[in-house]
């Protein structure tokens, strides 16, 4: 058996390993046998033969906010340390190739609705003008909204959050305003340029 640690934060000093089903991401909890929850964290017990020759996808933030990028790797992998991982580094848009399994139907209606016809082109909008921004310091984005702008997901990266929907609408929330605050900003300094 496996013995695995997921830490729970929203998207700062947390990591959450994904399971690659067909199409689909699915979370590593899903294929627990067991769980042991304490604060900050879970303790999943994991039968090898439940994920042997899958694909693990594993996201992480630090205390500072979201990683970037991914990480991919044999299941076989996940109980061995980061150095030991035949891992390989994913970009965020690579897991626009996957359906969350895990999102709501509240989450997909956000999803199909207002986040492609409102805030994907406001997305569109931030990093068009920041590539356009010629200056010795260019405008410093919030963490989270500058891995969405950068990465090219086309889901919101909150999304990423697969333990609670609680946490994940907390997190778009913050990331919604992001997007608005940045965007008057971006706007702002386009028109005075």
């Amino acid at each position: 058996m496996y013995e695995i640690i997921e830490y729970h934060s929203g998207l700062r000093g947390s990591n959450y390993y994904f399971v690659v089903e067909g199409n689909s991401l699915v979370p590593l909890s899903k294929y627990a046998s067991s769980l042991i929850k304490n604060r900050g964290y879970i303790r999943y017990t994991v039968d090898p033969w439940k994920i042997r020759g899958k694909k693990i996808i594993e996201v992480n933030a630090t205390r500072s906010g979201l990683v970037c990028s991914g990480l991919s790797y044999p299941a076989e992998d996940l109980p061995l340390d980061y150095y030991h991982r035949r891992s390989e580094v994913i970009p965020l848009s690579h897991l626009n190739n996957y359906e969350l399994a895990y999102l709501t139907q509240r989450d997909r209606e956000f999803f199909s609705g207002d986040w492609r016809y409102y805030y994907i082109p406001m997305i569109e909008d931030i990093h068009r003008i920041m590539e356009s921004v010629r200056t010795p310091y260019p405008p410093v984005l919030p963490t989270l909204l500058h891995c969405q702008v950068k990465s090219g997901a086309s889901y919101p990266l909150s999304f990423l959050i697969p333990y609670s929907e609680n946490a994940r609408w907390k997190s778009l929330e913050t990331l919604t305003k992001e997007i608005h605050s940045d965007m008057d900003y971006a706007t702002f300094n386009a028109g005075s340029s």
